[in-house]
């Protein structure tokens, strides 16, 4: 868990959240004492509650999802946080759906990729349109104005307890009267021995039921415990559409440097750039930086027009390994292009000591040698790749030769 503080308010992430399911609080309290590293704080909201283990020198703190939660309100986003504790900067992914909070989210990590694999993970299970991805100045405005509008009894529910602290009132009562006659019939030693029976039982039957429900789940919806971030790519007409117009503009010299080569990853243009006598090392290309191994070379980087819409899911549109492997030969054939394809192993995970198979295979492709006249007539070349799974990752030019990489995605 981390600790992040605004103000006077300390909150907290990383809570592991739980449906009531009309459940009482003493069965609540069960489930808690019976995991394998017992929890010691909680938070419970209205249709779900959040159980947490915390550092001994942490007072009173809040629960940050539970602040940011809204009635009937769905989003994901990822939150750019500093811990309170270690001053270390970290991603925080957040999830609600209808205004209740993802059994997956409330979850921190110290790499953005992870954040976002989580994140588009999420999107796809809740059925949200949109990832928002906050800065850290958007981070702590959202945050601040959500402390802003709480009010005291809001805050009290957001308050994380000591678990002990739910026993009391009619809880304690209750027990105090079966201890009471169990002792009567028993006597105290026969009392302790029989609640922690049942309480071993309970906590086992707990245990068991969640562990046959995710290996269900993973049965279920394999996809969900693999990283799906292939399937929010753009398709390879949309990025072939967006670099190529972009490339062709290019210019190939500047301020007596010579263009060596140029490649486009979707978002922006590298390109490397080669000394010449009529180029001066005070005036390099494009506000380039010069390469310190090869100070022959200066390498600058042009950010193109992001209009990269997402492709559509298409895991049910995912040709088999051979299918997809003899479309992107007959591609090839009929242009008469070199191209290697290589398979890699099936992903397989561990859930609850079950094997989970990814539905998906992949495997990376590349296309090299390509004529002039066919990047030139880049939309029918678009239109040619757009195979179902096929994925473009980047597009080079370099010795007057063009090149293009790329994943393949199959059943």
């Amino acid at each position: 868990m981390r600790r992040v503080l605004y103000g006077k308010m300390s909150c907290v992430t990383g809570l592991e959240w739980r449906l009531t399911e009309q459940r009482s609080k003493s069965d609540i309290i069960a489930e808690a004492d019976g995991a394998t590293e017992p929890y010691d704080r909680i938070v419970i909201l209205k249709v779900q509650y959040g159980l947490a283990r915390t550092n001994p020198e942490w007072r009173k703190v809040l629960s940050l999802a539970a602040i940011l939660k809204q009635e009937e309100s769905s989003e994901i986003c990822i939150f750019s946080l500093v811990d309170a504790d270690t001053s270390e900067s970290f991603w925080w992914v957040f999830g609600a759906q209808r205004g209740v909070l993802s059994a997956r989210a409330d979850c921190c990590f110290n790499i953005k990729s992870d954040a976002e694999a989580l994140a588009y993970s999420l999107q796809d299970t809740l059925g949200i349109d949109t990832v928002q991805i906050l800065s850290p100045e958007e981070s702590e405005k959202r945050i601040l104005e959500a402390l802003s509008n709480l009010s005291r009894s809001e805050i009290q529910a957001s308050r994380l307890v000591p678990l002990h602290q739910l026993t009391r009132s009619a809880v304690i009562k209750t027990m105090v009267g079966i201890a009471l006659l169990i002792a009567a019939v028993w006597g105290g030693h026969s009392y302790i021995e029989y609640r922690d029976r049942i309480a071993r039982i309970e906590r086992s039957k707990i245990t068991a039921e969640q562990r046959l429900a995710r290996i269900r789940d993973a049965q279920e919806h394999p996809e969900q415990y693999f990283s799906r971030q292939w399937m929010s790519t753009p398709s390879a007409d949309v990025f072939i559409s967006q670099c190529v117009p972009a490339m062709l503009h290019h210019p190939i010299a500047a301020n007596g440097w010579r263009l060596s080569s140029l490649s486009c990853s979707g978002a922006s243009m590298a390109a490397r750039w080669e000394h010449t006598e009529f180029s001066e090392y005070t005036l390099l290309p494009f506000n380039a930086e010069l390469d310190e191994m090869h100070p022959r070379f200066a390498v600058s980087h042009t950010p193109i027009s992001r209009n990269l819409s997402k492709a559509p899911h298409e895991l049910d549109r995912l040709l088999s390994r051979e299918e997809a492997s003899r479309r992107l030969y007959a591609f090839t054939q009929h242009f008469s292009l070199k191209t290697s394809l290589s398979w890699g192993k099936r992903a397989v995970k561990k859930i609850e000591k079950q094997d989970v198979v990814c539905p998906w295979i992949m495997a990376t492709w590349e296309l090299s040698s390509l004529p002039a006249y066919l990047i030139t007539d880049y939309r029918n070349l678009a239109s040619a790749l757009n195979i179902p799974g096929l994925r473009v990752k980047e597009i080079s030019y370099a010795n007057e030769s063009w090149e293009i990489k790329g994943e393949l995605y199959a059943k």
